[in-house]
């Protein structure tokens, strides 16, 4: 069984109505999707994403380009990258006889989770390094629950009891 693009469209369609309050979920996976079928394309420029504990780093390689050739911003959970050279040779200087590195315009976008920050970015050597942090809210880190066993504290919770009947055609 093969699953394509408009399979998967389809299923995040049709589970999107079976589930309550789960709409920005569903609003990331339409982005995910969004962003593959744009990128499917092209891999320019490669990229490597390193995990080390609750920090990330997004490396992309893009020799030939300066610090104010590339615009970072994250916007709607997408962290956003795209470069531009700005300057090519003049005619009066120096013209390339062969052009290996490429310097063609480019634009990557990485669906970010809500709990994900952007704490910085450099470029050293050619590789562009865009540094995440995965910040945990306090809501949502694991807690213990204790259990109440004595008989005073059971006397405290309110017990409610509702009778179902079933009808019989």
């Amino acid at each position: 069984m093969t699953f394509n693009s408009a399979d998967l469209a389809t299923l995040i369609e049709r589970s999107r109505k079976l589930h309550v309050g789960m709409e920005d979920q569903f609003d990331r996976m339409w982005r995910v999707h969004n962003a593959a079928q744009g990128t499917l394309s092209t891999n320019y420029p490669p990229y490597n994403i390193l995990k080390d504990g609750d920090y990330y780093t997004v490396e992309i390689a893009v020799a030939g380009f300066r610090e104010e050739d590339i615009i970072i911003e994250v916007k709607d959970n997408q962290l956003i990258v795209q470069g531009k050279i700005s300057n090519q040779p003049s005619e009066d200087g120096p013209q390339f006889v062969h052009r290996g590195i490429a310097a063609r315009e480019f634009e990557r976008a990485f669906v970010l989770s809500d709990d994900v920050f952007v704490n910085g970015a450099n470029l050293e050597h050619g590789m562009l390094s865009i540094h995440l942090e995965h910040i945990i809210p306090e809501a949502k880190k694991p807690r213990k629950i204790e259990i109440n066993s004595s008989s005073d504290d059971s006397k405290k919770l309110k017990k409610t009891s509702k009778k179902v009947e079933f009808l019989s055609e």
